[in-house]
């Protein structure tokens, strides 16, 4: 690991579980001191905050609500206060298309809230926290700022997924968003850089009671070890080398074939690369489709 990690200080949303915490490990393995802003925490996740409550590197909980900008301004207040500074911010937390914000459920969408949650959280959430990352930045180190926001996008961004479009259409955003802010390393130094991860096994396959992990067919469809996202992630840090440092503006695809760029214009897509494909998705999801456009369209 090239990237100078010691005595440096990240803030990552969804830090409790999944990506977010096998990235945390890494970094405070690493010696950077970590502020985990989620709504809970794993039991792996409060081992974790236990084994580095105290000295240094250190490790720091923040219940937060990604959706609520009140919550997420309060994270980062308490990662600046306690580490007098910030250098990552992740906004690593996001969700799959659960019924309360499913395009495919319209009755409970409208009934509960007037915005989808999807969207909220995987698309709100990771531009309010880079707004806040980038005042931050500005304000800790006005005449030489620096610091990396890590977005998290994913493969669904160029594939069609009929049973989950608002999770495609979220990390389509998340994806174009990240090369808008590019230029920011030009002009400042800030980096904003995005991970597209392939099919990796966390919570979000199995979240809301929907295993929807059976998508996956085995013999057909594999998935992508989490410590290549991880090891994604940490070579979009400024200064990790690795052949050729990856700029600002770089989404970067990790799945169980390896990493590429995935370009602006005329990009190829996943194009079934191994770790990108989920065959059982039409033949389950199909199905739900079908059910739901009897039971709760055109009545």
């Amino acid at each position: 690991m090239s990237y100078g990690l010691q005595g440096k200080t990240a803030l990552i949303t969804g830090g409790g579980r999944g990506i977010g915490l096998e990235f945390a490990i890494r970094l405070l393995q690493g010696g950077c001191n970590v502020v985990i802003a989620d709504v809970a925490l794993t039991d792996e996740a409060r081992t974790l905050v236990e084994k580095y409550s105290k000295g240094s590197p250190k490790a720091v909980f923040q219940k937060t609500d990604a959706t609520e900008w009140a919550q997420l301004q309060e994270a980062f207040d308490v990662a600046t206060k306690t580490f007098n500074g910030l250098d990552i911010v992740c906004p690593g937390a996001g969700i799959f298309d659960p019924p309360i914000s499913n395009f495919w459920y319209p009755n409970e969408t409208a009934t509960q809230r007037s915005s989808y949650k999807t969207f909220d959280l995987n698309i709100n959430h990771p531009v309010r926290t880079t707004q806040l990352a980038i005042d931050t930045f500005l304000r800790l180190s006005p005449e030489k700022p620096h610091g990396t926001v890590l977005l998290v996008s994913s493969i669904a961004a160029q594939m069609a997924a009929a049973p989950v479009p608002l999770y495609c259409a979220s990390k389509a955003a998340v994806s174009s968003f990240t090369r808008s802010l590019g230029v920011l390393e030009q002009i400042n130094g800030i980096r904003v850089v995005c991970l597209a991860p392939g099919n990796v096994q966390t919570q979000i396959w199995t979240a809301d009671g929907v295993d929807r992990a059976k998508w996956l067919k085995e013999g057909e469809d594999i998935w992508t070890p989490i410590e290549a996202i991880v090891d994604g992630m940490i070579a979009l840090l400024p200064g990790a080398g690795e052949g050729g440092e990856y700029e600002g503006g770089t989404v970067l695809e990790v799945t169980a074939a390896g990493r590429r760029k995935v370009e602006i214009h005329n990009d190829a897509g996943p194009n079934g690369r191994k770790g990108t494909t989920v065959s059982g998705a039409g033949e389950y999801g199909g199905a739900e489709i079908i059910g739901q456009l009897q039971k709760e369209f055109g009545k």
